[in-house]
């Protein structure tokens, strides 16, 4: 089961969908690479054709069970290994790679991000990369996963490159490093999430580092300085500490995956609907129901997308909304048959 799936899920959303394609090696695709692709029936053939084909042609081929990254980094890494002179590059576009490849580089890595166009390809040294970073590069999994990758959030406003700023600045490199102990406990990892939001929301350590505290302390600041009839974007304020919890938790399972430690994802922020993993975001009550019942939408059915009224607010749809009631949309409420398992 993989987790990666809810962000596959949400790229391809609002996407036409693309039927099954059958074809052979001698047979042409007529509909565009990226429509082809969006199918995962038509991407896992596609990628046992070709793994096919290559091996035929005596190339050594690695297929990964489930996500390929960190077999696609391990493997160059074990090449270089075996040519101590030489150097081997490792062709992609994918910003995870770059991050495996910064953690595991021992020797010569390069990577080659293909140019499109009229642009050429972009070839980066990870060795000088690595120099670059000082000692961001010993954390650099932990960084990554915390500020937003395909399994994780990315936090709302706040730029990558800004919060790795914010972690060298503030000097958080050392308690980063718990997110690669296989051992650490859960409390331990609330903790330094928590340091991580407060850190990247306020200039100083407040005197009670609660983060439900700062986060009501920002709210007051921003509601004192606007009218009454101003708009107020709540998730430009931080996350509450339940849910920042959850957030630290899949960043931990997501670290000992590129560690190979492999864990059971339930037991780290994820839950099992309908037959696949969704994140936690928090195990409390968004509002007091009597909130909660005054906010309905009333999009179109198989609608209840971005513009969604429920979704803006961080909710689920629900039987109080117009057309969809919660159920003929993007935005379900999902029924469990274990509710207790939060």
């Amino acid at each position: 089961m993989q987790t990666k799936i809810v962000e596959q899920n949400r790229r391809s959303s609002g996407k036409k969908m693309v039927p099954i394609v059958s074809f052979s090696n001698l047979s042409a695709v007529k509909i565009p690479k990226a429509d082809f692709l969006s199918n995962s029936t038509n991407k896992s053939n596609f990628i046992r054709a070709l793994g096919k084909m290559l091996v035929e042609n005596g190339i050594n081929v690695k297929f990964a069970d489930g996500d390929a990254d960190t077999l696609i980094v391990t493997t160059a890494v074990a090449i270089s290994d075996n040519f101590p002179e030489g150097a081997v590059a490792v062709v992609s576009d994918d910003t995870d790679i770059m991050v495996l490849l910064i953690h595991y580089c021992q020797k010569r890595l390069f990577m080659i991000r293909p140019g499109k166009l009229s642009k050429p390809n972009k070839v980066t040294n990870i060795s000088a990369l690595q120099q670059r970073l000082g000692d961001l590069k010993d954390v650099i999994l932990s960084v990554h996963a915390m500020t937003g990758c395909d399994t994780t959030s990315a936090v709302f406003n706040k730029g990558k490159i800004n919060l790795v700023n914010t972690v060298q600045r503030k000097r958080l490199c050392n308690i980063l490093k718990e997110f690669y102990n296989p051992h650490a406990t859960k409390e331990k990892l609330e903790e330094i999430t928590t340091q991580f939001f407060i850190a990247a929301y306020v200039k100083s350590v407040p005197q009670t580092p609660d983060l439900d505290s700062v986060r009501y302390t920002l709210y007051q600041q921003y509601v004192a300085k606007r009218s009454l009839n101003t708009n107020f974007n709540l998730a430009s304020l931080p996350p509450t500490s339940n849910s920042a919890k959850y957030h630290g938790f899949r960043v931990f399972h997501q670290v000992q995956a590129w560690l190979n430690n492999n864990l059971p994802p339930q037991d780290w922020g994820w839950i099992l609907k309908n037959g696949n993993l969704h994140p936690i975001h928090s195990d409390q009550a968004m509002a007091p129901t009597w909130v909660l019942q005054k906010i309905f939408c009333n999009c179109s059915s198989g609608g209840c997308k971005k513009a969604c009224r429920c979704k803006r607010m961080g909710l689920s749809c629900s039987m109080a909304c117009g057309q969809c009631n919660g159920i003929t949309c993007m935005n379900p409420t999902y029924v469990d048959a274990d509710e207790d398992s939060f």
